[in-house]
């Protein structure tokens, strides 16, 4: 089996219509900062200042979404005033500002608890902004608790979590993740085994300063 980067990559911006469009359209597609392109999510901000991204894609997200945050009657004087549907995810993506400006006061106005109490409640498709700190304090994808994640004892560093690799065969890493090689560790090793040097050829090397373990 190989799994390389580059083709990781190919796949998700195919997935998400970049190829499509520039080979069929011959177009770039524009830069809309953290907007969902073609449907409608974005970030918002909480009164105690945490940043969330909430999106409205299925009848349910967005019709919950509205309902959360109060802006169903708002959301729907939008629609009548330029005389669309927001059933149609293109015109929420067209009419993105306007519905932000009707939702992003609700968010405003409440702290983070409420939020995700109200978003979870409703249903509501969404997740909260982490940094690096928090993500290793706080969620449980990236700790021993998860699958993909191990202790590792890195010489002269200290322990830290250590990730094996993401494609996982029954639920087991494929190969346990272990602590970097020193600088030199492997050195002789390489010399017997790629190169096919003796033992004498290995330690006047060493001898003349050339390599070192």
């Amino acid at each position: 089996m190989s799994l390389a980067l580059s083709d990781v990559a190919f796949v998700a911006v195919s997935a998400l219509g970049h190829v499509a469009e520039a080979q069929i359209n011959g177009t770039e597609r524009e830069r809309f900062g953290n907007d969902l392109y073609g449907a409608y999510g974005t970030t918002f901000t909480t009164a105690d200042g945490v940043v969330v991204y909430a999106v409205g894609i299925s009848p349910k997200q967005w019709s919950g979404l509205l309902e959360a945050t109060n802006a169903t009657e708002a959301v729907a004087a939008i629609e009548a005033e330029h005389g669309v549907s927001f059933r149609d995810e293109g015109e929420r993506f067209a009419h993105r500002e306007a519905i932000t400006a009707a939702i992003a006061p609700w968010v405003a106005a409440h702290g983070i608890d409420e939020v995700a109490a109200r978003f979870d409640d409703l249903g509501v498709c969404w997740g909260r902004y982490q940094t690096f700190k928090e993500l290793v304090d706080d969620d449980p994808r990236v700790s021993i608790e998860s699958e993909l994640f191990r202790n590792v004892d890195q010489p002269n560093i200290g322990t830290y979590l250590t990730p094996g690799s993401p494609v996982a065969f029954d639920g087991k890493l494929p190969v346990e993740p272990t602590p970097a090689p020193r600088l030199g560790e492997h050195t002789e090793a390489i010399l017997a085994d790629v190169f096919g040097l003796s033992p004498a050829e290995i330690g006047s090397l060493h001898d003349d300063g050339v390599v070192a373990s």
